[in-house]
């Protein structure tokens, strides 16, 4: 399924995962799939949970991303949800670890205006601890 994803003729992959379930169950990624992505120019935007890291930490720079986090006990994240180009990939990262990918203009163009609803909600938490 990353594979897929990188194939895109899409510029931007936008999703939503827990980073410690990714990496429990995808223990390279960061090594292998981030540099991959990098290298074929797409831009990754992604909304997470950990529990490893604070909320309000500064997330670190990097190519080519941008990322938001947001707190892990009001967001159960237990699956990963990926939109790019025409498609939609599905996985789940708990449990019977399963995965589909749907190809439908219309089911990527819903869940990647979804994806801009909970980005543009996202940022209350980016600033939450500026508030206190």
């Amino acid at each position: 399924m990353q594979d897929d994803a990188l194939a895109t003729h899409d510029k931007e992959i936008k999703e939503v995962f827990s980073v410690d379930d990714l990496l429990r169950v995808f223990p390279r990624h960061m090594a292998d799939h981030t540099p991959r992505r990098v290298r074929k120019g797409i831009f990754g935007r992604s909304i997470l949970t950990t529990e490893k890291i604070s909320i309000h930490s500064k997330p670190k720079r990097r190519k080519l991303a941008r990322r938001m986090c947001v707190p892990a006990d009001k967001f159960k994240f237990t699956s990963d949800i990926a939109v790019y180009g025409h498609k939609v990939s599905l996985a789940s990262l708990r449990g019977n670890l399963s995965g589909v990918i749907i190809e439908s203009k219309s089911i990527a163009t819903t869940l990647a205006s979804l994806f801009e609803l909970a980005w543009q909600a996202a940022k209350k938490y980016q600033n939450e601890d500026k508030k206190k």
